[in-house]
């Protein structure tokens, strides 16, 4: 026989074995034993949070009474693609 297949009969043999072990002692353990170790923390009552109203337009958007513009990549100006298509055709 093959060295390759005796190493794989011991090898399900023992995972039989512990497979066995491992369910044994999930149906015969003990149960209801939980870790005494395990720590509590209080976090006390929850604060209120104030939401803030966020909009959303063509040139940018608002975070309540804040604007913000942005600046799109693919938005350009007309001169902007004039230029290009000039410099791009020589």
């Amino acid at each position: 026989m093959n060295s390759y297949f005796i190493f794989a009969i011991v090898l399900t043999v023992a995972y039989i074995i512990y497979y066995a072990v491992i369910i044994a002692h999930d149906i015969y353990g003990k149960k209801g034993t939980d870790k005494p170790d395990e720590e509590v923390f209080d976090l006390g009552a929850p604060e209120e949070e104030e939401s803030v109203a966020v909009t959303e337009s063509e040139s940018g958007f608002s975070i309540g009474s804040e604007n913000y513009e942005t600046k799109h990549p693919l938005r350009m100006s007309r001169t902007n693609r004039e230029r290009r298509r000039r410099n791009w055709n020589g």
